[in-house]
């Protein structure tokens, strides 16, 4: 590749360039009731097949292969005509239809998209089942293995997804905790956590299928084509659903929480577009390959959570070759490369590294 012939990203303005270590002034211990319904999710993006694999399996075998003496879990498959179609979706991404604005508005099959219709049906079980905490499955084709947490005062959340990060370390995997929010230091950790309100804040730019319940966790594993199963991921996100499973359980007989000091966490910040990429020509007469004209430097592929500090490799030029240096603030890039995210010209989030402490928390109500 020849040298670098510019930079990209300045427009962006990241908070942050070192890790954040919050204050341990709220870290008094915690109290919170006990989770007994698990809704568990897989198929939410219908070319995401490992959750589809499981979800199928679960069902073939009865959920009582899930379901813990004090916890029921249930399975959903999140966007059937998606699968059936196996692409991500038919009308518009599922994940995004769970803010209350879109779960209000009037609509049906005939009349709107398909998503926005299962969707409605999707919370109506959620509620009417009594989920308290919903596991989402997914894959990515980036190197961005994660655990997402969508509210920063879940704090039972975050503590059920350092037990699932440490199941999969006892594997040899590695997971991040990452929230699609900028973080803001909850007020109070007693506080009930807070629906997202819409897709269009700022507080996050998801309204996702487990915003529902009052706690949520995604599972990302990948890489992973769409389209395609490997039998790690399989593994994997069985590993990670027992463990949730098995906190739950714990939880509600009484154990408790200890307090978690130096947890790292990344947070969205914004999202970076592949120079030059070609907004302006509808989707009908290009493709999203076409209408590139810089690919992922190879110093970042597959670096998913690493640090990316300004003139760092970051792009190349189709036609040239040459490399083209990162010029925005540094940050740490998540879902480097991902497919889905293609079309809308995004070749990765930027996000926030943090550094916090959880307080102790056990049951209420054991």
């Amino acid at each position: 590749m020849s040298g670098s012939v510019g930079s990209v990203g300045a427009s962006f303005e990241p908070t942050e360039t070192a890790p954040q270590t919050l204050s341990q002034a709220k870290s008094e211990h915690q109290t919170h009731t006990s989770v007994r319904t698990c809704a568990i999710v897989g198929g939410t993006h219908g070319n995401e097949l490992t959750g589809v694999a499981l979800v199928g399996k679960w069902r073939r075998l009865g959920t009582k292969c899930l379901s813990r003496p004090s916890v029921n879990a249930f399975t959903l498959l999140g966007n059937p005509a998606a699968v059936l179609a196996e692409s991500r979706y038919v009308d518009c991404d599922l994940n995004r239809c769970f803010s209350p604005t879109i779960l209000r508005r009037p609509c049906s099959i005939e009349d709107g998209p398909a998503e926005e219709a299962r969707a409605k049906v999707l919370a109506l079980e959620l509620t009417a089942r009594g989920a308290q905490l919903c596991l989402d499955l997914h894959n990515t084709t980036s190197s961005s293995n994660c655990l997402i947490v969508s509210r920063a005062n879940d704090l039972f959340a975050l503590h059920c997804a350092l037990a699932m990060a440490s199941a999969a370390g006892t594997l040899g995997y590695e997971l991040k905790l990452w929230m699609p929010a900028e973080w803001a230091q909850p007020h109070s950790w007693a506080e009930c956590p807070e629906p997202i309100e819409s897709s269009e804040t700022k507080s996050s730019p998801f309204a996702n299928v487990g915003s529902v319940a009052p706690s949520d966790i995604g599972i990302e594993l990948g890489p992973q084509p769409h389209g395609v199963l490997h039998a790690w991921t399989v593994e994997l996100a069985q590993v990670l659903v027992d463990a949730a499973l098995d906190f739950c359980e714990d939880f509600n007989s009484g154990k408790c929480c200890p307090q978690s000091d130096n947890v790292e966490i990344f947070s969205l910040s914004h999202a970076v577009p592949y120079p030059d990429f070609d907004f302006e020509s509808p989707a009908s007469t290009a493709a999203p390959g076409q209408r590139l004209r810089t690919i992922i430097h190879p110093r970042l592929q597959g670096s998913d959570f690493s640090k990316l500090n300004p003139c760092d490799e970051a792009f190349v030029q189709l036609d040239t070759g040459d490399t083209i240096s990162y010029g925005g603030d540094a940050c740490h890039p998540v879902f480097v490369n991902e497919a889905a995210y293609l079309s809308r010209g995004t070749a990765f989030y930027a996000c926030t590294r943090h550094v916090i402490s959880l307080p102790s928390l056990s049951c209420s109500d054991p």
